[in-house]
């Protein structure tokens, strides 16, 4: 099963938690990073929510700055489809067991802008369509 399916169906309930426990930890990682790069490749706002779903799904023993990482790129994204991220993060704080990402979940939208912009990550957009990406501003 993808685990844009296995994100689906965590929240369907038809995946338990210990069945989402069984995928490594990395594997929500990747796609919780890569998710909002696909949304907006796509214009598809359900990979951001899908995305931040992931983000609940990484093992607590990953460092939280990592997670905030990729919650900047889903920010971005759902800015960029014009998604109510506020109302978006909340809703899927929820489902974090993890305390602490889940406080940084809810509250992400509601930084000052030049703390949840891009920039402040050291990340700039680039590219347009399907060539759409993430570049660091620490390679330039």
């Amino acid at each position: 099963m993808e685990i844009e399916e296995l994100c689906r169906g965590f929240v369907a309930g038809t995946v338990s938690a210990a069945e989402a426990s069984m995928v490594p930890g990395g594997e929500w990682y990747r796609f919780a990073s890569f998710a909002p790069v696909l949304a907006v490749r796509a214009a598809d706002p359900e990979l951001v929510r899908l995305g931040l779903i992931a983000l609940t799904l990484v093992p607590q023993e990953v460092d939280i700055r990592d997670k905030i990482m990729c919650l900047a790129g889903l920010y971005y994204a759902a800015s960029v489809l014009g998604l109510d991220a506020v109302e978006l993060f909340a809703k899927v704080a929820q489902l974090a067991e993890d305390a602490a990402l889940a406080g940084e979940m809810k509250g992400f939208p509601l930084r000052l802008p030049q703390h949840r912009d891009l920039q402040a990550f050291c990340l700039r957009p680039a590219g347009r369509g399907t060539e759409f990406r993430f570049e660091s501003e620490l390679d330039s």
